[in-house]
């Protein structure tokens, strides 16, 4: 009997244990930088700088349009709020490594978005009225990857 009950341990535990799988690069459509977008970038940085914060450089292409198919995905995805707190940060480990894939192993990522805003200043000061996008927008970052689709923004900062 105990032999059986031992095996089933083993078992089960193999099927829910974590599994180490390698991670590959994925393919990712080209994003069109807005003009949107960059005037959220340049309104992060007036941001960050009024809290004597360095500013934070632009992401380069192969990182934006990782954060540009989810922009898109995203905005098919959400219709209120209330999908948006659903929706939003789906697979943002999966974003996370990809950019880990394309600058270094040792990066570190926080994302935030947004949703409905239409000013690039409401939108980083609704940031700020979030605790936890608050620590993002105010951390040790050195770039940020901006994407907008719709009513939908999605930016992640990264530290390498």
């Amino acid at each position: 009997m105990r032999k059986i009950i031992e095996f089933i341990i083993k078992y089960l535990s193999s099927l829910f244990s974590p599994k180490k799988v390698k991670t590959v690069i994925k393919e990712y459509k080209d994003y069109i930088t807005k003009e949107h977008d960059i005037n959220i970038f340049k309104e992060i940085n007036q941001y960050r700088q009024s809290k004597g914060l360095p500013f934070v450089e632009n992401a380069p292409g192969n990182i934006t349009n990782i954060i540009g198919e989810h922009a898109v995905w995203l905005d098919d995805k959400v219709s209120s709020k209330e999908d948006v707190e659903i929706f939003a940060h789906w697979y943002a480990y999966d974003r996370f490594e990809q950019i880990k894939l394309r600058t270094s192993d040792k990066v570190r990522c926080g994302e935030v978005v947004a949703y409905g805003y239409t000013h690039p200043k409401s939108i980083v000061y609704g940031w700020d009225g979030s605790v936890g996008h608050k620590e993002i927008l105010n951390g040790d970052f050195n770039y940020v990857a901006i994407a907008s689709e719709g009513k939908c923004v999605v930016a992640v900062f990264y530290k390498v």
